[in-house]
């Protein structure tokens, strides 16, 4: 088999970027700028940026089983990775739900909701209902079935990734949570 250097120069190219986006920001991870942008709009933040210390991308690294080189893959690549825009799209739903019942603090309750479901820290329909309709406090009948739904196909998303993905897509999926919980 041949080599082709044109592909050695590019992966040490991508490994090297990898390794400078790690260590950039005196340790910190930035995650990239229009999924940072997304995830503040929805919770209805101004924009903001989104940084995770060098000890959090360990710890997500060890938590889900995949390198601390995915993950700052993942971060810088955000805006464009499907294993990103999937589940903003689903949180993009509940985003639009929470705006209609002016309650924007919902959406990262709910988040957090589908995010434990994915961790196993919800395991029965039960407990997932009861903590999306105390995520979705003061919401009518209508709006909270739409955000339960919503909230719903968010956490069944984020359990597929994390349980039958790429590294990349578990990376995705803990990255997800993480920006979440600190916006």
């Amino acid at each position: 088999m041949r080599s082709r250097p044109g592909v050695k120069l590019t992966l040490l190219a991508l490994l090297t970027a990898i390794l400078v986006s790690l260590t950039a920001c005196h340790g910190e991870l930035k995650l990239a700028q229009g999924a940072a942008s997304k995830a503040f709009q929805s919770v209805g933040k101004n924009t903001g940026e989104i940084t995770v210390a060098e000890s959090e991308v360990s710890r997500i690294a060890s938590k889900y089983l995949v390198s601390k080189e995915e993950v700052a893959a993942v971060a810088g690549q955000a805006d464009s990775y499907r294993g990103w825009s999937a589940p903003q799209s689903r949180v993009d739903k509940m985003a639009r739900i929470a705006k209609a019942a002016k309650d924007n603090e919902a959406v990262s309750a709910g988040v957090d909701v589908a995010c434990d479901w994915m961790k196993g820290e919800i395991t029965t329909q039960d407990q997932f209902w009861a903590s999306v309709v105390e995520a979705a406090d003061g919401m009518t009948d209508s709006e909270l079935e739409a955000f339960w739904k919503a909230a719903g196909e968010l956490a069944d998303e984020l359990k597929e990734m994390a349980e039958n993905g790429t590294a990349k897509d578990k990376a995705a999926a803990a990255l997800f949570c993480y920006t979440y919980s600190v916006v």
